[in-house]
C-alpha cells in the first residue's frame, strides 16, 4: 500500500474497526505509537467488553 506521506517514530495513529450485521454493530478503537521496532497500543481504556449497546 502506498501513502502520500511516510509513517515515522513517534507518529501517533486511532486504528479504528467496524462490524455491523442484521441492525446490529460494533465499533473499537485502539491508540497506536510508532517505535523503530513496529508499534505500540498505548490504549488506556479496556475494551475486553462492550460500554455501550443499542440497536440502530
Amino acid at each position: 500500500m502506498e501513502y502520500p506521506e511516510g509513517i515515522e517514530e513517534n507518529m501517533h495513529f486511532a486504528v479504528e474497526t467496524y462490524y455491523g450485521e442484521d441492525g446490529e454493530a460494533a465499533r473499537l478503537e485502539e491508540q497506536i505509537v510508532v517505535t523503530k521496532d513496529g508499534c505500540r497500543v498505548i490504549t488506556k481504556f479496556p475494551c475486553e467488553e462492550p460500554v455501550a449497546c443499542w440497536k440502530y
